[in-house]
């Protein structure tokens, strides 16, 4: 929790250095997939990572792993137990898109606008 607050502090004061460098995406999806596949089951949750062939991305590996177990843990914690979640990756033209879909009930109506808000966390609902 600390170092996420630092790391948090230092990017909204800019001075975070991003630092980028050539990845293997099929290697940091599968591992963030990995660290959270024991939790996931622990919780009666499926997680699923299909990925396609390899592919090198030029990426901050600290910083894009961050953000990809924040979303699975989040994915993980929503998800009731019985519940899938499922961990994508696909180019589009130029770009990358990263999905993380889960059978949870979503996010509240009154929560959308906030949901990149700092320090913003819904309710669990149901």
């Amino acid at each position: 929790m600390v170092e996420h607050l630092l790391s948090h502090a230092g990017l909204t004061a800019g001075r975070y250095a991003i630092e980028p460098d050539w990845r293997s995406l099929h290697e940091v999806l599968t591992e963030a997939a990995r660290m959270m596949k024991a939790i996931a089951k622990k919780s009666g949750i499926s997680l699923s990572a299909p990925m396609e062939p390899s592919l090198e991305i030029n990426v901050d590996h600290h910083g894009f792993f961050h953000v990809l177990i924040n979303l699975l843990a989040n994915a993980v914690e929503f998800t009731p137990q019985g519940g899938q979640v499922a961990l994508a990756a696909k180019v589009i033209g130029a770009e990358l898109e990263v999905t993380i879909v889960d059978t949870g009930n979503g996010i509240q109506a009154d929560m959308v606008d906030h949901v990149a808000g700092l320090f913003v966390q819904a309710r669990r609902s149901g």
